[in-house]
């Protein structure tokens, strides 16, 4: 028998045959059955599921954190954490404000239901806008209320 590569508790991306629903983040709740199944907590769904070991892949490595100062430019990003514009702002209810005056963002918080604003640090001004990319995750357009 092969050497499970992921074990009880191990995140992974469960990657679907084509046609299937989108990939997924899982974590793993069961050693394989018979037929090499594993039980895995879905992201996607917030339940149990249960997947071929075979479909699971491991996590792709975190880019570096960047370095220097925070700046006052924003990153504006999807639900799949694809970089869709860059804007300036004081703070991020002025960033969500400005970002909202771009067609692709509104485009993308339509399709999503919201994007992700984060600060950039100077290390980060010199890459090219649409090259950064940030973890998958839908954030509401709404800002928070603190």
């Amino acid at each position: 028998m092969s050497e499970n590569r992921f074990p009880v508790t191990t995140p992974a991306v469960y990657v679907p045959e084509e046609g299937e629903e989108h990939r997924d983040i899982v974590v793993v709740m069961s050693e394989p059955d018979a037929d090499s199944m594993v039980k895995a907590h879905s992201v996607k769904h917030n339940k149990p599921i249960r997947v071929p070991l075979g479909m699971l892949h491991p996590l792709p490595e975190l880019p570096p954190e960047p370095e220097g100062e925070l700046t006052d430019w924003w990153t504006i990003t999807d639900a799949e954490g694809v970089e869709l514009a860059r804007v300036q702002a004081d703070d991020d209810p002025g960033a969500r404000t400005a970002a909202m005056r771009d067609a692709t963002v509104v485009a993308a918080c339509r399709r999503d239901k919201g994007f992700a604003v984060r600060r950039l640090r100077t290390s980060e001004l010199s890459v090219p806008l649409g090259q950064l990319r940030a973890l998958p995750r839908i954030a509401s357009a709404e800002p928070s209320s603190r």
